[in-house]
């Protein structure tokens, strides 16, 4: 979890980092995952980047902040294997 103090320095860091008029341009199926407790990117945002993109799943992991893969590995590895066995599909249904 982030301090108060780390939080505003990322988001000033990321201030003009805004790619969100360009998403739509995307063509391949797309999996966007955010933590439930992600100070930095929150769910909400990762919401947004999802319906933004053409054919793109959103997945929350309930137990994690800003590193799903670090913090529920397990469930990283099953959600990615199923995403890139199956596609966006599969996903929708886990």
């Amino acid at each position: 979890m982030l301090t108060p103090q780390q939080q505003e320095a990322a988001n000033k860091a990321l201030e003009n980092f805004d790619f969100r008029d360009d998403l739509h341009k995307i063509t391949a199926d797309t999996l966007v995952i955010s933590g439930k407790y992600d100070g930095l990117n929150p769910p909400d945002d990762g919401k947004e980047v999802a319906r933004l993109i053409p054919h793109a799943d959103f997945v929350v992991f309930e137990k994690s902040g800003h590193a799903p893969s670090v913090e529920e590995p397990k469930r990283n590895f099953n959600v990615l294997d199923e995403f890139l066995r199956s596609g966006a599909e599969a996903v929708r249904q886990h």
